[in-house]
């Protein structure tokens, strides 16, 4: 009888370490919980460290344009390979619109990596108990806005004698509303007063995106931040929001 192997013996205490995660590790949507791509990889990589490793690609989509209307934004298509030393162990394929949502305009690119890191790790096993992240349902939801704003603005153009008035799209918030707490408030906070580029601020959007979405002070910040980075200046001279609690 064959031995199991030592990769495959720390790959099950790392998929039973995510399937073990309690609701507080995890973001709730819809009423489920989703462990976030950021938790599972921790847990990952605590358990295999440099003897694992992640190759990625990334194919860039044009917009498409009719009769001088856009009507694709473009998108980013980025593929993951999860490597356990010389051993592929999952694939994870993922796209991201551009202008879907605010990080999309400038960080369509991280989003799509993580989002596919994110499958890959499902694949693998580690998916916390809902095969989707949190990441990727934040993902799937803005994605899917953006595809419906693009369908009704083309109706719109072609059907103007028949239109008929369309209930607005439900804000993101809406759906994914969470309470944020004072901890967590200056938890990302800090996280978004210490980024130094783009791709920084990308990252920490994408990780903690909802409670951003769902409490004014954190999205100011945020959109302060994003316009200090483009235009080297922020939004308003409200930086008070950046230090102080209410």
């Amino acid at each position: 009888m064959a031995t199991e192997t030592a990769d495959n013996i720390k790959l099950k205490e790392a998929i039973i370490e995510v399937s073990k995660l309690s609701p507080k590790d995890k973001v709730r949507i819809h009423n489920k919980y989703y462990a976030t791509v950021n938790t599972r990889n921790h847990i990952f990589r605590k358990y295999f460290g440099t003897d694992a490793s992640y190759i990625s690609r990334v194919e860039f989509r044009d917009p498409i344009f009719h009769n001088d209307k856009m009507i694709f934004a473009g998108s980013v298509v980025a593929t993951t390979e999860l490597w356990i030393k010389k051993n592929m162990i999952a694939v994870g394929i993922a796209e991201e619109i551009r202008n879907s949502s605010p990080v999309n305009k400038t960080s369509a690119t991280e989003n799509a990596m993580t989002s596919s890191l994110g499958i890959c790790l499902a694949r693998a096993g580690l998916d916390g108990g809902e095969f989707a992240s949190a990441d990727e349902m934040q993902i799937a939801a803005h994605n899917g806005k953006a595809i419906d704003e693009l369908n009704n603005n083309d109706a719109s153009d072609t059907q103007e004698k028949d239109k008929k008035h369309i209930p607005p799209i439900k804000d993101y918030e809406d759906d994914f509303s969470p309470g944020v707490s004072e901890s967590e408030f200056a938890r990302i906070s800090a996280a978004l007063d210490g980024v130094k580029h783009l791709g920084q601020l990308g990252s920490v959007y994408t990780k903690d995106e909802i409670p951003i979405e769902s409490n004014e002070q954190l999205k100011k910040i945020y959109e302060n931040k994003r316009a200090l980075l483009t235009r080297n200046k922020p939004i308003d001279d409200g930086w008070d929001i950046w230090v102080h609690l209410n």
